[in-house]
């Protein structure tokens, strides 16, 4: 007992054996977790989004296996067939994949290659800030098994892969603000966010990206590094926003919509709901709003998380987060009703095309999370008695069950029973396209002068359309090189 409560409450170990084999109990609990919740990959692709996006890396297969460039497909896809313009296609190292295993076994391989790279980072914020084993444990529960994460998997948003390069993304950002190796900092900033867009991510980079520009806003001495940021991944990008942009260079700003009440944002960080559960008010499924931390962790992190970190007796221990906590106020804000529609009105590319801004909510709780994490790790030097170090115990493991519960009530099982006796075809393929056709009607002699104008337009831009896409990363190897160049330069300047 002295060797287990050293191991999950001390910062000083002294039995490896025991602290080794709870570390390995935790990350087996959530590799089960997200095997588990997905079947281990044994899905029909039925149900919400997940017959786009077998679609999609259906093509994939074909493009890595054939090395055809899926210029256009046989079915369109965000409302256009320009394959290479959608900006939710995974262009990662890891389709590569797609050359040698099945689509349904790649979604699960890629799935856990992630839950890998999210346990990593994780470890490095453990390291960082020096947490016990129980302080570990509370920001890992959080980070995988909170309702938001979970219930937006199962409605088959599959890039939201990309949240688990949050703990990379916090890591630098602090490193900005704290002169760590500044020039390091950035362009390891620039190279997580290039990752994040390249995963097939659009949604996550838009979030990342308007948080750095609010943290430029705040934090002056970062502007100039943000600025950076942006400049190298308009060039690391070229070949994915290029290609973009021509598809989609007529799309006006949405209607933006996020939590639309006090009572909508607390049912949906304390109450389980399953995927058909819709009230009235609401205007999107319950996977857009659902951010369930269970009553106890709500109250944790709103204790630890918020009023702790803000207080002047704890903010300086073992980390001051002071200059995150306007531009995290700005994205919160931004995730309510329809706040978001400021931005939407200014014509910024990728940034007006967001209109569930209910999901923005994900990066302030993640933040949160991990002041959490922290604040407790200080707090934890009261818990003298063994009762209290007890008690800590259960409710974590109370909060781990009550989470793990949620997963089950959102297990991909439940969802594609909804759909069970949907015909689906999933079928689709490459397709050589010189001209657009307009399906809408049977004779095109008669269609309205407008849409003769707009097949006009399309069919001209079709010829630029591809040469953006077979030179545009010319522009994006040469961002590459030189970024490199940079920071080898900088490391050796000890900048």
């Amino acid at each position: 007992m002295k060797n287990l409560t050293n191991a999950i409450f001390s910062n000083v170990v002294s039995s490896k054996k025991t602290y080794i084999f709870l570390v390995f109990l935790l990350f087996a609990a959530g590799f089960y977790h997200w095997c588990n919740i997905f079947n281990y990959g044994n899905i029909s692709y039925k149900a919400g989004d997940w017959t786009k996006q077998y679609k999609y890396y259906s093509v994939l297969k074909e493009f890595v296996t054939t090395g055809v460039v899926p210029y256009h497909v046989s079915e369109k896809f965000q409302t256009t067939d320009r394959f290479m313009g959608n900006p939710e296609i995974d262009f990662s190292p890891q389709i590569l994949l797609l050359r040698f295993i099945p689509v349904k076994t790649y979604f699960i391989v890629n799935l856990m290659l992630f839950y890998v790279i999210g346990f990593i980072g994780c470890w490095l914020i453990k390291r960082r800030y020096n947490l016990a084993l129980f302080s570990f444990a509370v920001l890992f529960t959080f980070f995988n098994f909170n309702g938001y994460i979970t219930s937006h998997f199962t409605g088959g948003h599959y890039m939201w892969l990309t949240y688990f390069f949050f703990p990379f993304f916090f890591l630098l950002v602090m490193d900005l603000y704290e002169g760590k190796n500044p020039a390091r900092a950035w362009i390891l900033l620039a190279g997580v966010m290039f990752l994040v867009y390249l995963n097939a991510a659009p949604h996550t980079y838009i979030w990342l990206m308007l948080f750095l520009v609010f943290f430029a806003i705040f934090n002056k001495k970062s502007r100039k590094y943000i600025f950076y940021i942006i400049l190298a991944n308009a060039g690391l990008l070229a070949f994915r926003i290029l290609p973009n942009a021509v598809t989609y260079v007529d799309r006006l700003g949405t209607r933006a919509m996020g939590y639309y009440s006090v009572g909508n944002l607390l049912e949906a960080l304390t109450s389980i709901r399953n995927m058909t559960y819709h009230p009235d008010a609401a205007r999107y499924a319950w996977c857009e709003y659902d951010m369930y931390l269970d009553v106890l962790g709500l109250a944790a992190v709103s204790f630890f998380g918020i009023w702790l970190s803000m207080s002047k007796k704890w903010q300086d221990l073992k980390g001051n987060f002071k200059p995150l906590y306007l531009p995290l106020a700005a994205l919160f804000i931004l995730s309510l009703g329809r706040f978001y529609r400021i931005i939407t009105t200014i014509p910024i590319p990728l940034f007006n095309s967001e209109n569930v801004t209910s999901r923005i909510i994900i990066v302030p709780a993640f933040a949160l999370f991990l002041f959490t994490a922290v604040r407790i790790d200080s707090f934890l030097p009261k818990l003298k008695s063994g009762y209290m170090k007890t008690l800590a115990v259960f409710a974590l493991l109370f909060l781990m069950t009550s989470l793990f519960t949620h997963s089950f009530v959102w297990h991909v099982d439940n969802f594609e029973n909804l759909y069970k006796n949907e015909a689906v075809d999933l079928k689709v393929s490459i397709v050589e396209k010189n001209a657009y056709v307009y399906d809408g009607s049977e004779n095109p002699a008669k269609l309205p002068a407008k849409v003769m104008a707009m097949v006009d337009k399309i069919n001209r831009n079709e010829p630029l359309y591809k040469n953006v896409v077979n030179f545009s990363p010319i522009i994006s190897v040469i961002a590459l090189v030189g970024l490199v160049v940079i920071y080898i330069k900088s490391k050796r300047r000890g900048l």
